[in-house]
């Protein structure tokens, strides 16, 4: 069902720098960015709080929600997801899940005859990144997020035998000229300016979601996009279990 909201607040947390965006009747009203370091679950209330200040909006009058999901850092998603789903359902609203490699993509929405390709750092040689085409209203796309090679990131465009190329996102340019190198010399390979996902496009991807009717309804359905699962480091040297009956009891595990 289509559902056109008169206040939309957006919250994009997946990356270095943070973004909150209030939407009233489809139209960019506040905006706020920061750079979290490292205090991110002691700054988003507050910056959301000081978003619908400016506004003069209360939290209750929001009709809906939109939150990036990643890919991107594994904490700053999840305190960003886990923040806007307990809003959704302490107010019953219904919120849209957008992810970081779209939103980057969203800032060239209106490029026509050009591939978009979105490249989060992952892990050595891995990136977090997706194709898109922009010239609709969403990003249409063409190689879904994934965390992959530089070599089979080849590959995934040699098979869409583009003509224009660009590179955005926070590792473009770290890989542009190895990109350069292994695709045919008559890809016209360029880098874009634009390095972080915002929570302005989040909001406008999520506004179009709710017009078509596409958009999840509740926050049951908003999880993390992680692609590639949290690194767990075990430790190296077992934990010693012997003798442990002869610990004071102050000590016992």
């Amino acid at each position: 069902m289509s559902f056109e909201p008169d206040l939309l607040l957006a919250v994009e947390t997946s990356l270095d720098i943070c973004s909150i965006a209030l939407f009233s009747d489809s139209q960019l009203q506040e905006s706020l960015s920061f750079r979290h370091n490292m205090h991110l679950s002691e700054r988003l209330m507050s910056s959301i709080d000081s978003i619908l200040n400016l506004a003069g909006v209360e939290i209750a009058q929001i009709d809906a929600f939109a939150c990036g999901v990643g890919p991107g850092s594994f904490t700053g998603t999840r305190i960003g997801v886990m923040t806007v789903k307990m809003l959704t359902s302490l107010l019953d609203k219904p919120v849209v899940g957008v992810g970081s490699l779209e939103a980057i993509a969203a800032k060239y929405i209106g490029l026509t005859n050009a591939l978009l390709v979105p490249m989060l750092p992952c892990r050595s040689g891995v990136v977090y990144t997706a194709v898109y085409e922009v010239y609709t209203e969403v990003p249409e796309c063409h190689v879904e997020p994934s965390a992959l090679s530089i070599p089979v990131l080849v590959t995934k465009l040699q098979e869409l035998s583009p003509r224009k190329v660009i590179l955005c996102g926070k590792s473009a340019n770290r890989f542009a000229e190895q990109l350069k190198e292994e695709l045919p010399a008559w890809n016209d390979i360029n880098v874009g300016s634009v390095e972080y996902a915002d929570a302005a496009e989040v909001g406008r991807i999520a506004l179009s979601k709710y017009r078509s009717g596409t958009a999840q309804s509740s926050a049951i359905d908003l999880v993390p996009d992680y692609i590639s699962p949290p690194p767990i480091t075990m430790p190296k040297v077992p934990i010693p279990t012997e003798n442990r009956s002869n610990l004071p009891d102050s000590q016992h595990i």
